[in-house]
């Protein structure tokens, strides 16, 4: 029997390769956008009935229905999803986990795309306070979730000079 080489399939192809294709034959190559968030709702109605709301393949697929909703540029609908999923997450993991602060960061991207800032800057609070008390304030995560709060603090008409260390800047 003849062996194949380490990280190539026996068909010849690398791991990449083969993986590409697994994807695309799941996917499908020749879906529009609305037919691949019809899967992604799809598979989250079958998740949720089958695992519940708050476990991981739940989530994961609702992360994915928010991402295919972000890449329509449908923002209100994605925001609904980012806060379902940061409402499972804090349920399933609590408030204060690093996993529930990404994603709350995430749903923060998706209020400031849709001009929501004052739900963008009650969100950041948390996020900035979490990671400064995991993390440490000169953690580049504590760093750019301060740079939103700072950018956010800003849109809604407020200065947050004296938030920063001297000689920091919000980049």
């Amino acid at each position: 029997m003849k062996r194949a080489k380490k990280g190539v399939s026996p068909a010849g192809e690398s791991h990449e390769q083969a993986s590409g294709w697994r994807r695309r034959m799941l996917r499908g190559t020749e879906q529009t956008p609305e037919e691949e968030l019809r899967q992604s709702q799809d598979v989250l109605a079958w998740a949720s009935r089958t695992h519940g709301a708050d476990s991981s393949f739940t989530i994961k697929a609702r992360i994915e229905v928010a991402d295919q909703l972000a890449r329509q540029d449908r923002y209100a609908e994605e925001a609904d999803q980012r806060r379902q999923i940061v409402a499972a997450l804090c349920s399933s993991l609590g408030p204060d986990t690093l996993s529930t602060v990404a994603a709350e960061m995430r749903l923060v991207g998706c209020l400031v795309r849709s001009e929501h800032f004052e739900e963008a800057d009650r969100v950041l609070a948390h996020v900035v306070a979490v990671r400064t008390r995991e993390l440490g304030p000169d953690d580049p995560d504590t760093v750019k979730a301060r740079s939103w709060s700072a950018i956010v603090a800003g849109r809604l008409g407020r200065s947050e000079a004296g938030s920063w260390p001297a000689g920091d800047t919000a980049d």
